[in-house]
């Protein structure tokens, strides 16, 4: 491993998940410390704080028992990100569910779980498949092109935007609020930390106003049921509507988590059977294999690369003591390889059964949406595989540079149709 590698530097995720810095680390240092790294955005007013440094916990026992005990190891006490923020900001950011621990989180999950209810993912099926068609149908027509822009952006931003029941003239701004929240740490493309925040205020300007809309007229849709509902939290007296900033936050996790996790993880199974075509003619051939090839994706891939928590109480962890304060990061793509786990975990095997990855979590803040992903990859792929059986890389993806997401920007395909 190179010991100079940070990994707070978006720059080590330049070319994905790094897999040979996770596999030494598991093996030698498995509760790293890993220096702060402070970071300046040029030509920006906003500046993030002084960084704080860390332990990185790189195997699956580690990622699962912090993220199964969230009384010792917080996400509301300095956020889940891992970055910090500005004490001023915490209030804000403790509105979004990923950023607070239970008794709170208990009531909120809650609410927001009427979204993801099996029989509403029953319900989608069908439009789901709708929509697969269409935009293979797109694919088809325009020949080899770009995989993120034509497919795996289009899926879920036709699919949140149907649950939020917004108009669909206007569910290509969830793309563009996404990119521009996501790419705060990559100025090749445009991003900084001015047009994250222009991005974040039009989004909550847009709710508003969808809400606004959704209390005259509730639908039934996620927007209509969170803007119609109420909580009663075990320190306050009264029942009570969410706040606006509460609904807003829900709305800004429910477009990045809703787009982002299903966006790369078909960019990413792409990737994955054209570098394993073996597995690309299994799944070709036995359709049967396509729900554990989308477990398999989104282990393989991690489209999630890491949260924070915050240490609440002296504890030890793999042999390392643990003060109160002190940051630990549980990174999914390093325990979704751990060989304690997953027999030869570097192998993409689109029948690997069992599969007990973290790609959508575990413990507390288990993936919401986790099944509602997972019907739409196995729907996407299901599509690919009928029609566009060699579909394949074509060409040299690009990626952005994030600490959160392992994502794609680019990715030329080429196939026979």
């Amino acid at each position: 491993m190179n010991q100079s590698v940070n990994l707070m530097d978006p720059a080590v995720y330049g070319a994905g998940i790094p897999v040979g810095t996770y596999a030494w680390l598991r093996e030698h240092d498995p509760v790293h410390w890993n220096e702060p790294l402070e970071r300046h955005y040029d030509d920006s007013a906003l500046q993030p704080p002084p960084a704080q440094g860390f332990w990185a916990l790189t195997r699956y026992a580690d990622v699962s028992h912090v993220s199964r005990h969230p009384q010792l190891f917080s996400s509301e006490r300095g956020t889940a990100l891992m970055g910090d923020v500005w004490p001023h900001d915490l209030w804000m950011w403790r509105q979004q569910l990923i950023h607070m621990d239970p008794p709170r989180h208990t009531h909120f999950r809650r609410i927001l779980s009427q979204a993801f209810t099996p029989r509403r993912i029953r319900e989608l099926h069908g439009f789901i498949e709708e929509r697969c068609t269409a935009i293979v149908d797109d694919l088809i027509e325009r020949g080899p092109c770009d995989f993120v822009d034509v497919v795996a952006k289009e899926l879920p931003l036709q699919v949140v935007g149907e649950l939020f029941g917004m108009p669909q003239d206007d569910f290509p701004l969830l793309t563009d609020w996404t990119d521009r929240i996501i790419g705060i740490d990559d100025p090749a493309a445009g991003g900084s930390p001015n047009e994250s925040l222009l991005a974040v205020n039009e989004l909550f300007g847009y709710v508003t106003e969808l809400g606004q809309e959704k209390r005259r007229s509730p639908d039934g849709t996620v927007v209509s049921e969170l803007v119609n509902s109420t909580v009663h939290l075990d320190d306050e007296a009264d029942e009570r509507p969410l706040t606006p900033p509460e609904i807003n936050m829900f709305f800004f996790l429910l477009v990045i988590a809703g787009n982002e996790t299903t966006r790369n993880a078909l960019s990413g199974g792409v990737q994955a059977l054209s570098d394993h075509p073996d597995q690309r003619r299994r799944l070709v051939e036995d359709r049967s294999l396509l729900d554990t090839a989308t477990d398999e994706i989104v282990r393989f891939i991690s489209p999630v690369i890491a949260f924070r928590r915050t240490v609440m109480a002296p504890t030890e962890l793999g042999g390392q003591a643990l003060d109160e304060g002190e940051k630990v990061v549980v990174f999914y793509g390093a325990a979704n390889r751990d060989p304690e786990v997953f027999a030869d975990p570097d192998r993409f095997d689109v029948g690997r059964d069992p599969n007990h990855h973290l790609g959508f979590g575990i413990g507390t803040h288990y993936c919401l949406g986790a099944n509602l992903a997972r019907a739409e990859v196995s729907a996407m792929f299901a599509e690919l595989m009928r029609r566009v059986p060699d579909i394949e890389v074509g060409g040299e993806p690009s990626r952005w540079r994030s600490t959160l997401v392992n994502s794609w920007k680019t990715m030329p395909v080429a196939f026979t149709a």
